[in-house]
């Protein structure tokens, strides 16, 4: 007869029993079967027939983790009996996973020079005060309402920025945000009139402070474990120091080389806009989408 899908087979002894041959052989053979997708294995429930596997990523994905999830209980079964605790198993299996990820340390690098390049155009002052009031037409007390609208607008998104950075992949968020600075960069470096000055220090605020700087702290924060995260941020730190240096010193040379006036000036913000954008390109290739979790009932939780 035929078996519709949520039959019931016998157990690997009685059918071992029922055709006279080897009870490994059997096992081996249900195996095989929940391998491919025909049998679900229901721990001591016995074997079942599957639901009909369709031509669909999502339906390999589902089989797939369902598989995982009950080589993991078997796991699971065998540290409890082995004396351990679920706090051991948990820290192991965290850890192996940190140690699997793929180009783990790549993407920490790449996020690493994205971190030292992101807020250079908005501390664009720092390198090219002078130059700004000559060539902008900028004072100081409008360069100095620029960093203040910077400071506001920072100071109200952040609490927006809590919430944000879990809604959205990181691989979008970092990226974007960091092509979306180097396009307002882009704008600057057409010397702006005052007023356009300020909105593109409202826009770098939100795109730096909001959608890029938590989001990053959190790359960081999933790229380690327990007993690595301290020394990822501490090489972060470093390493955007060493960034931040040598993109200020490339862009003043650029400045010098060009004659240190208006063209100079543009060729400067320029480079910075170029080099932000092309971290978030790196950052759009390279950084992994956020680890999609399903509760137990099968649905996506943050």
């Amino acid at each position: 007869g035929e078996l519709r899908a949520g039959d019931s087979l016998p157990s690997v002894r009685s059918l071992a029993a029922d055709l006279g041959i080897n009870l490994h052989t059997v096992n081996k053979a249900y195996a095989v079967l929940r391998d491919e997708g025909y049998l679900i294995m229901r721990g001591r429930s016995g074997a079942f027939v599957a639901e009909p596997l369709q031509d669909s990523s999502k339906a390999k994905a589902a089989l797939v983790q369902e598989q995982i999830g009950q080589k993991l209980q078997h796991l699971i079964e065998e540290h409890k009996a082995a004396g351990g605790s679920a706090e051991e198993f948990l820290g192991e299996t965290k850890k192996q996973i940190a140690k699997a990820a793929p180009n783990r340390w790549l993407v920490f690098c790449i996020l690493t020079f994205s971190g030292g390049i992101a807020f250079k155009l908005s501390s664009m002052k720092d390198m090219f005060y002078v130059p700004m009031q000559e060539f902008m037409g900028l004072t100081n007390t409008q360069i100095g309402a620029a960093l203040s609208v910077y400071g506001i607008v920072q100071t109200i998104g952040l609490i927006a920025g809590i919430y944000i950075c879990d809604i959205i992949s990181k691989k979008y968020m970092i990226g974007g945000s960091l092509i979306g600075i180097g396009l307002v960069g882009i704008y600057i470096s057409t010397f702006p009139g005052y007023y356009g000055f300020l909105l593109a220090f409202g826009i770098m605020a939100i795109l730096g402070e909001v959608t890029y700087w938590p989001v990053l702290l959190k790359a960081i924060r999933l790229l380690g474990d327990e007993k690595t995260q301290g020394r990822m941020f501490g090489f972060l730190e470093m390493g955007r120091g060493i960034v931040d240096v040598i993109i200020a010193s490339s862009a003043l040379a650029v400045f010098r080389a060009m004659g240190e006036g208006a063209a100079a000036l543009r060729g400067g913000l320029i480079f910075l806009a170029v080099v932000t954008m092309v971290a978030g390109l790196l950052c759009l290739i390279f950084v992994p989408h956020d680890e999609k979790r399903v509760d137990e009932d099968g649905k996506e939780v943050n």
